[in-house]
């Protein structure tokens, strides 16, 4: 049997210069909010393929995945040519750990993403259970530039739904914005700026964290994290920090 399904593209969202997000309807089996998949152009037995995070819900029948375009790289320049209606190969399960059920209990829940990270996030956001697990959610955010920013909407509903529970935290390092950090995310951390603004405290006791995006952003917070006694979580031998590393193409 096939691991492909055959998807439909509902339409291609352009964000941005070199930000998309693709649309699809496909026949896969269920995932979980964190999970990712594979999709892919070409024949059936051979596509070339490049793995995904799901930007939308479990309940949502559209599948959302969000990308930038890699002048160089072999599925991209392909993925912002497509029209809705085309076909598109889509994997029939998804894969991966990163997701609610592999963490621990804990007050607050400390998401951090660089780039189209954010992407699983808002998935995992989109579902009750994340904010009837967690007391708190912070979903820091950080692009070099404004116009890599995208979902503002999506993310007023959550401010709009959960005011008490949710606090979102940009950050845009090339460029001065009021109200937004312009400090490196290690930086922000190291030096307790954003727990200091907001009272709280990122520590083993209080919280959990997802880290996604940038490889050298995840590995230079899960290092500053271990410093503070918050080692790689390990289900069922313990942890505070689950990670998921991006590529480009």
């Amino acid at each position: 049997m096939s691991r492909w399904v055959s998807g439909e593209v509902v339409k291609l969202h352009q964000w941005s210069d070199d930000l998309y997000s693709i649309f699809i309807k496909a026949p896969i089996d269920g995932f979980e909010a964190g999970q990712f998949t594979q999709i892919g152009l070409g024949d059936e037995q051979k596509p070339l393929f490049r793995p995904y995070s799901f930007a939308n819900a479990p309940f949502e029948s559209v599948l959302e995945f969000y990308f930038n375009f890699v002048d160089k790289g072999g599925l991209t320049p392909q993925l912002v040519n497509l029209k809705t209606g085309d076909k598109i190969w889509v994997s029939k399960k998804a894969s991966g750990r990163f997701t609610l059920a592999t963490l621990a209990p804990a007050p607050s829940l400390w998401c951090f993403a660089t780039g189209t990270g954010l992407g699983v996030f808002l998935s995992i956001l989109k579902t009750e259970a994340a904010w009837q697990t967690f007391d708190k959610i912070r979903l820091v955010h950080s692009v070099p530039t404004v116009n890599l920013s995208s979902h503002h909407g999506l993310i007023e509903s959550f401010l709009t739904q959960y005011p008490s529970q949710f606090r979102f935290i940009p950050i845009i390092t090339r460029e001065k914005h009021e109200h937004v950090y312009s400090q490196r995310m290690t930086e922000l951390i190291e030096q307790k700026i954003i727990e200091a603004e907001l009272g709280e405290e990122i520590s083993a006791e209080t919280a959990q964290v997802m880290l996604c995006g940038n490889p050298h952003m995840v590995k230079d917070m899960r290092a500053l994290f271990e410093q503070r006694g918050m080692p790689l979580r390990i289900p069922g031998k313990g942890g505070n920090v689950t990670i998921e590393s991006y590529w480009k193409e």
